[in-house]
C-alpha cells in the first residue's frame, strides 16, 4: 500500500482512481461498507483504490473539548493495508486546509491534483470550509467525476457512526461498541516504564504509551496481542489512577500467566467487558482487595465463556 503524506507529496499519487474521504475513526461497519464499494469499483474499472484521511482529525484541530479519538493513525493504516487498499493520502488538517472552499476542494484537489475518476461518499458527507460542500454540490461536477452515494449502515434502526461508538464506550457498553465496529475495540501502543506500583501490589502491569485522549475509562477484561501473535487474557486499567491522585491518563494491563520482558515492544489491548469504574480508595490495602476481586471476577467470566 502506498502512503502519501501531505499535499506537498500529492504528485506521487497514482491518478484516475476510485476515491473515498473521511476520518475513518474506529473504522466501523459504516466505514467498511463505504470502503467495500471503493474496492469493488476499483476492481470493476481496473483502477487503484484510494482513501483520503486526515491527521490530526478536524475535531482535534478545532480543539473540541468533548471529542475523544477511537483509533490512532498507525492502526487505521494497518487496517487499510490488511483489506487491500492501494493508496492512502494523509492530509495534515491545519489552518490553511481548513479554509479551503468546497468548490476549490473539488476542482483543485479531487479533479486537478488527485485526478479522481470515481468518488464514493456516504449520504451525509460534508466537506470544505464550514462543511458547506455536500452531494448536491458534487452533482454539478458529474461530467468531470463520477459520484457514487452509499446509504448509511443501520444497526437496530440506528445509523452506525463514530459518535455512537464513542457514546457506547463512554458508558462502558463495550459489547455494544464492538458490535457497531464489527470487531472488538482495541488500542495499540509501545510498552514503557511505569511507576512499579502494580508490581508492589502483586499485579505487575505493562504500561502502554498511548494517544492522550480516548473515549474509554475504567477497569476491563481484555486480551493482549503480542508482536509474535500470541494472545493472553488480562485486566486493563484506563484512567488517571485516582487512588494515587494521578493527573495523566494511563493505560496499563496485568497480563495473566505471563512473566516476560516486553519493554519497547508493541502490543494490542483488545477490550471485551468493562468490570467497573476507576475508584479512589482510602489506602492501598483497600485497592489490593478490590484488585483481587477484579481478578476473580475476570476468571469467572473467562471460565464461563469457555463453557459455552
Amino acid at each position: 500500500m502506498k502512503i502519501i503524506r501531505g499535499l506537498k507529496n500529492i504528485n506521487k499519487i497514482i491518478g484516475h482512481s476510485a476515491v473515498t474521504i473521511g476520518n475513518f475513526d474506529g473504522f466501523h461497519k459504516g466505514h467498511q461498507k463505504l470502503v467495500d464499494q471503493v474496492m469493488s469499483t476499483a476492481k470493476q474499472k481496473s483502477i487503484p483504490s484510494t482513501i483520503i484521511t486526515f491527521e490530526p482529525l478536524p475535531e482535534e484541530y478545532f480543539k473540541i473539548k468533548s471529542f475523544r479519538r477511537l483509533t490512532r493513525l498507525k492502526d487505521k493504516l494497518k487496517m487499510f493495508q490488511n483489506i487491500g487498499i492501494d493508496q492512502v493520502i494523509c492530509i495534515n488538517f491545519n489552518s490553511d486546509f481548513s479554509k479551503i472552499s468546497a468548490n476549490t476542494f473539488i476542482e483543485d484537489l479531487l479533479i486537478k491534483k488527485i485526478k479522481a475518476q470515481y468518488l464514493i461518499i456516504g449520504e451525509d458527507f460534508k466537506f470544505g470550509s464550514s462543511r458547506k460542500g455536500d452531494y448536491e454540490l458534487l452533482k454539478n461536477y458529474k461530467k468531470m467525476i463520477n459520484i457514487i452515494k452509499i446509504e448509511s449502515f443501520l444497526e437496530n434502526q440506528k445509523k452506525v457512526s463514530s459518535t455512537l461508538i464513542r457514546e457506547a464506550l463512554t458508558k462502558g457498553l463495550i459489547e455494544d461498541a464492538n458490535n457497531l465496529i464489527g470487531r472488538p475495540y482495541s488500542i495499540s501502543g509501545r510498552v514503557t516504564q511505569g511507576d512499579k506500583r502494580g508490581h508492589e501490589l502483586g499485579y505487575p502491569t505493562a504500561n502502554i504509551d498511548i494517544y492522550k485522549s480516548y473515549a474509554i475509562n475504567g477497569i476491563f477484561l481484555v486480551k493482549v496481542l503480542m508482536e509474535n501473535n500470541q494472545k493472553y487474557h488480562g485486566l486493563a486499567s484506563f484512567g488517571n489512577k485516582p487512588t494515587f491522585s494521578g493527573k495523566n491518563t494511563v493505560l496499563e494491563v496485568f497480563i495473566f500467566d505471563f512473566n516476560e520482558n516486553i519493554y519497547d515492544k508493541n502490543i494490542e489491548i483488545i477490550f471485551f467487558k468493562k468490570l467497573r469504574d476507576q475508584i479512589k480508595f482510602e489506602n492501598t490495602q483497600d485497592l489490593k482487595h478490590q484488585m483481587d476481586l477484579d481478578y476473580k471476577n475476570a476468571l469467572k467470566i473467562i471460565n464461563k465463556k469457555n463453557e459455552l
